[in-house]
């Protein structure tokens, strides 16, 4: 049996489709490091109510907010090209409004966003952009020297740091030449 030219397309066409359908595909791996400021290189501002760690619900993503600024802990890829860094700041200039939320700016959504206090505890944030997105922040951990805390409680005791001390094993000769 002949199979004609044509024949053979449509069938390598539909081996193909099947591959692509049926097969496994990789998890997205963003190759833009994002260009965010880090932590450093911002200016901190006034410490607020909201300091400590938070998770970003839909992402599963940790960030910290402390002195005006949140920043990421966890790296994430966002919008499916850009690698958002540990220590990148995410939202900057957070101020408490007198109805008791919080304005800031997300630099990744890249627009202003409000953060509303609920009852159970979270954050619920609105962007205003182009796009309009929520999300929801949930605690993680309070903030650690919260200098507005009446009751800061014990310093933390120093770790022994196992590495200070000499190792067993003693240097090798003057006269050793590496393998390598």
């Amino acid at each position: 049996m002949r199979i004609s030219l044509s024949s053979s397309r449509l069938l390598l066409g539909a081996a193909l489709a099947a591959t692509l359908m049926g097969g496994v595909a990789a998890p997205a791996q963003a190759q833009i490091p994002g260009l965010l400021p880090s932590i450093e290189e911002v200016v901190p501002g006034a410490p607020l109510p909201i300091d400590g760690i938070w998770r970003i619900r839909e992402i599963d993503a940790l960030i910290q907010i402390q002195n005006g600024h949140a920043s990421a802990v966890d790296g994430w890829t966002h919008a499916f090209a850009f690698q958002i860094m540990p220590d990148q700041v995410v939202i900057r200039n957070l101020t408490e409004t007198d109805d008791g939320r919080f304005i800031g700016d997300d630099l990744p959504l890249m627009s202003n966003v409000t953060l509303t206090p609920a009852d159970d505890g979270t954050l619920r944030a609105r962007t205003k952009g182009l796009i309009p997105a929520s999300y929801t922040l949930e605690p993680f951990s309070p903030a650690i020297d919260d200098p507005r805390d009446d009751d800061p409680g014990e310093p933390v005791p120093p770790i022994e740091d196992p590495w200070e001390e000499e190792p067993d094993d003693p240097p090798p000769p003057d006269d050793w030449v590496s393998p390598w």
